[in-house]
């Protein structure tokens, strides 16, 4: 189970890049709570025949864009010796939380989609210099965080800031290729 719990990530992160609609996904281990958007789960069923998933889906703001429960059962030719296995038995179940969450981000505004990469990086820059960008970010009346105020674009304090947020996703980057 704690292979699998490592293994399935990976493949849902493979499929989520391979279809194109997406920049960088990472895979890390716990919350990394300033990223854009985060999918966690949890298997619920992995017996080799049955795999059912509970995933769900929350953006830097805090809305929740959905849970749901996914399952497949696999082929009796999955595990044949004398079938060629290019994809993994159960690529579909990757395959449907991947379109599901393609679905949903392109149902949101331009604005959402903004306002969600504002407050990662908000967060972010928080995690490091929370003197200088703490009130940058606050929470609304129905739970959900939203920028306060942006720095300047030339502001120096941010330009190391992203320097150090790039070099997190590059040691993130180096950890995922351990999986």
């Amino acid at each position: 189970r704690l292979a699998e719990a490592s293994f399935f990530p990976y493949l849902l992160m493979e499929s989520m890049q391979s279809s194109s609609a997406w920049g960088a996904v990472r895979v890390v281990p716990m919350s990394h709570d300033s990223v854009e958007v985060i999918v966690s789960g949890h298997i619920v069923k992995s017996d080799g025949e049955l795999m059912r998933l509970k995933i769900n889906v929350v953006d830097a703001t805090g809305r929740a864009w959905f849970s749901k429960e996914y399952s497949q059962k696999a082929s009796k030719y999955s595990y044949d010796k004398n079938m060629s296995r290019r994809h993994d038995p159960f690529q579909n179940i990757y395959n449907r939380i991947a379109n599901d969450l393609n679905r949903y981000r392109q149902s949101l505004t331009t604005e959402q989609k903004v306002s969600i990469r504002q407050v990662s990086e908000m967060k972010f820059a928080q995690l490091f210099a929370p003197q200088v960008f703490d009130g940058h970010v606050s929470e609304n009346p129905d739970g959900r965080l939203a920028v306060n105020r942006l720095p300047a674009r030339n502001d120096p304090m941010m330009m190391r800031i992203r320097q150090v947020r790039e070099r997190d996703h590059i040691f993130i980057d180096t950890l995922q290729e351990h999986y």
